[in-house]
């Protein structure tokens, strides 16, 4: 199985600091994690981001950063009717 060179999470220090001098790109994909209900809870948009910034680095050079998902607090373990009744108290 091959490496992806522009991985960070596969790199060696070395590896790392020879990508960085072909091109000192640095893809950091994070973003909102909107609820998706106990079935997938984080969703994958994170996920698709990622693997779009690894589609940028083959094209240009570069290295991508691991996933950071970012989320509000208690969100990941909110059952839909209770996500529902926090909406009552949002003024639009």
């Amino acid at each position: 199985m091959t490496r992806n060179m522009h991985k960070y999470e596969e790199l060696t220090p070395y590896e790392f600091d020879c990508e960085k001098e072909k091109a000192s790109i640095v893809y950091i994909a994070a973003g909102p994690v909107e609820y998706h209900e106990e079935c997938a809870v984080l969703g994958f948009d994170t996920n698709k981001g990622y693997h779009w910034c690894l589609q940028a680095a083959e094209k240009t050079g570069g290295i991508v950063f691991p996933m950071l998902p970012v989320a509000p607090d208690k969100l990941t373990y909110m059952t839909r009717d209770e996500l529902m009744e926090s909406y009552k108290s949002v003024e639009f």
